[in-house]
């Protein structure tokens, strides 16, 4: 089961709500939810590498805001106890 990753400030571990939204500017002044896209503007395309947090106004890198999930229990013991069926050893 693939658990989705959470999105959350790297600065201040805020988390983004639906009514967040982010402007395009100085390019096109699209307002848009940034999380939503991936950080690419729906206005003019344009990829954004930076996000400001609305909460702490600090800005970090938009792929540092992605967070993988941590794996359950279940999911470590699978991955414990699974057999390594790629091993060539006779």
């Amino acid at each position: 089961m693939r658990r989705e990753r959470k999105i959350s400030c790297p600065k201040c571990a805020y988390k983004p709500r639906a009514e967040d939204r982010w402007a395009c500017v100085p390019r096109c002044g699209t307002l848009w939810h940034t999380f939503w896209t991936a950080g690419v503007c729906p206005g003019c395309g344009l990829q954004w590498p930076l996000t400001q947090c609305p909460a702490c106004a600090r800005i970090s890198p938009h792929k540092q805001w992605y967070r993988e999930p941590e794996p359950d229990i279940e999911q470590e013991r699978e991955l414990i106890l699974e057999p390594d069926l790629t091993s060539t050893v006779p």
